[in-house]
């Protein structure tokens, strides 16, 4: 969520929506959304219990019944109120293809489809407010073997920083989001590492060729539009040999995979989200 606007206090507000929270933008599911009954803190019971059937449902309606009580808007209701604030509803590029929506299938209010990348440049100058998990353990696999010059592509807040290995040497961080590279200073100046931003969104990276011995790129691809003007950069850059280290979410071209990660998100949201 990006905060700069309402109409109330004159401050403008967007609101990017992704992953299961496209929910609360979905035409056929905005209506129906469950209280998550496994691995919810604020229910303050065993996460086996919250599994038993009829457990999210006998909660749901009873948060409905306080929600009522204490006059506060359903989320459909909620949700069109944000949006005569004048307040801006996005829809994640990345979970719309994840899932095979369309803006079809998102209500009316939903202004566009867009990539983080796009989201970071219209919150640019505000302040943005996130509201997620704190993904562990991933990193950590993805980043070793880095070595020598690194040309990370989407360095964001510098959270790898202290995983980078021994072996590394420089870090050329292109990252577009200005609050991003403010959040990363306090991380750069503590790193034994010399990093240096160049460039905002890799397109294109202002290094010369072949001068990457390692190249990074965390949970970014999903979010640039012209993936294959950025990977051509990459690859201009990185010296023959080099190793390319990226992690990312999306649906697969392979069939078979695909279809495990489909049945999986299934599974995920029929526990947490219905």
């Amino acid at each position: 969520m990006d905060c700069r606007c309402s109409s109330s206090r004159r401050i403008e507000a967007n609101l990017f929506f992704t992953f299961f929270g496209l929910d609360a933008i979905h035409k056929k599911r905005w209506e129906h959304i469950k209280v998550a009954a496994v691995g919810n803190p604020g229910l303050h019971f065993a996460t086996l219990a919250g599994g038993l059937p009829g457990v999210s449902s006998v909660m749901t309606h009873y948060m409905e019944r306080k929600m009522d009580k204490l006059d506060i808007p359903h989320i459909p209701e909620f949700i069109e109120m944000i949006a005569d604030t004048g307040a801006g509803l996005y829809g994640c590029k990345a979970s719309v293809d994840l899932f095979e929506l369309t803006k079809d299938d998102l209500i009316e209010q939903v202004k566009e489809i867009i990539t983080m990348g796009e989201f970071y440049g219209l919150a640019a100058g505000g302040q943005i407010i996130f509201t997620c998990r704190l993904i562990t353990g991933q990193p950590k696999g993805v980043v070793e073997g880095l070595t020598g010059r690194v040309v990370e592509i989407g360095f964001g807040s510098g959270l790898n920083v202290d995983l980078y290995p021994p072996r590394v040497d420089r870090v050329y961080a292109v990252e577009p989001a200005e609050v991003a590279r403010r959040l990363a200073e306090k991380r750069v100046e503590k790193s034994s590492i010399t990093i240096q931003h160049f460039g905002l969104n890799g397109q294109p990276i202002p290094l010369a060729s072949e001068s990457c011995d390692s190249a990074l790129s965390p949970f970014t691809l999903c979010t640039i539009r012209d993936v294959q003007r950025v990977l051509t950069e990459v690859h201009r850059v990185m010296r023959p040999g080099a190793r390319f280290h990226f992690l990312e979410r999306g649906l697969s071209s392979d069939r078979r995979v695909a279809r495990v990660a489909s049945n999986r998100s299934s599974f995920v949201s029929a526990m947490a989200a219905t």
